[in-house]
């Protein structure tokens, strides 16, 4: 948790228009989501980020109002909200990249290795807890 706040605090702090951590992760949820499946619906984001409809709604709103997203009915589904990025977002996207390609270069090849090394590590972690709360 100390690392996730201080991941946040540190986005929010490079971030454009005042969004939050908050906001900034889920404008990250949603681009590996597009990336994967090449759209983006609601409900995928309420569920990757694990937190209830309601919250997910404020997010979104928010980040909504900032000029990042737009929200649709989807043609399918009437029930579930497409969501896709403006000019604006694509652009937010690029400095992204450009601030984590950044950072990398600050780091040497071992640091890097280590670094990705702990994150799976936590990645197992997490999930195996998850699992372990599913079966109980």
């Amino acid at each position: 948790r100390q690392l996730q706040r201080a991941i946040l605090s540190f986005l929010e702090r490079q971030s454009l228009d005042g969004l939050t951590g908050h906001q900034l992760r889920a404008m990250g949820v949603m681009n590996r989501l597009r990336e994967e499946k090449g759209f983006v619906l609601q409900r995928d984001v309420e569920e990757r980020l694990c937190v209830n409809r309601s919250s997910v709604c404020s997010i979104l709103n928010a980040i909504e109002e900032k000029g990042y997203i737009e929200r649709r009915s989807s043609e399918r589904d009437a029930r579930a909200n497409v969501i896709s990025f403006t000019p604006k977002a694509e652009a937010l996207n690029k400095n992204a990249i450009r601030q984590v390609t950044e950072a990398e270069k600050l780091l040497t090849e071992a640091q890097k290795k280590q670094f990705a090394e702990f994150i799976l590590l936590a990645k197992e972690n997490i999930e195996g807890r998850r699992e372990t709360e599913k079966s109980v």
